[in-house]
């Protein structure tokens, strides 16, 4: 039996609440970060059976992360770092790794690769600790899950030379030991990011 068999065949028997019910849930009672992890983990999971399935995963999630508390274990300048407020700062990275041209045919490109893997590409740049802290223990990471692998799955993505991966996780170990207000680093980040681009597709 293959692993997304195995996956689906637990999943089978999650209770779920209904999708419209999922705003209400977040602005009546605000679950704690595990809680709220737990059920979005689980939520997440169940819909990869279908597309539509995912479609409504996707509309009910923005609207409870939309009302849902602040993060309190993510702290920039002493405030707890909303979930709008997480996504703008890591977005500018993610925005420079989707916009790297991939002329490689053989190589799946960054517009593939973010059709179906925005979220591993989340987990795996965004640094998985911050999703820890956030009650996310596992967030869409079946695929790339040990850190061990972090260099080999953007190898393996983004056809980047294995020297500059190093180099740049180097640097995202950096932003974890700093903390997600590490701005200059981010900035580092997608500098490198479009250099390694233009010597690749030169």
């Amino acid at each position: 039996m293959s692993a997304s068999s195995d996956r689906r065949t637990v999943l089978a028997g999650i209770a779920l609440a209904p999708v419209a019910a999922l705003p209400a849930m977040a602005a009546t009672t605000a679950p704690d970060s595990g809680e709220w992890g737990r059920r979005l983990l689980e939520y997440r999971n169940a819909c990869k059976i279908s597309d539509a399935a995912c479609a409504k995963r996707d509309a009910a999630e923005d609207a409870w992360r939309a009302a849902s508390t602040p993060y309190p274990n993510v702290i920039v300048d002493g405030e707890p770092m909303t979930v709008d407020q997480f996504k703008k700062k890591w977005g500018t990275l993610l925005r420079a790794l989707e916009d790297v041209p991939d002329k490689r045919k053989d190589r799946p490109g960054i517009a593939e690769l973010r059709k179906g893997k925005a979220m591993h590409l989340r987990v795996e740049v965004a640094n998985k600790r911050l999703y820890r802290k956030m009650g996310i223990p596992a967030l869409c990471r079946e695929e790339y899950a040990a850190d061990e692998r972090r260099d080999e799955t953007w190898l393996s993505l983004c056809s980047y030379p294995a020297t500059d991966i190093q180099e740049l996780a180097r640097k995202v170990d950096l932003i974890e030991q700093e903390g997600c207000d590490s701005q200059d680093y981010v900035d580092d980040i997608v500098a490198d990011v479009r250099r390694i681009a233009e010597t690749r597709n030169a």
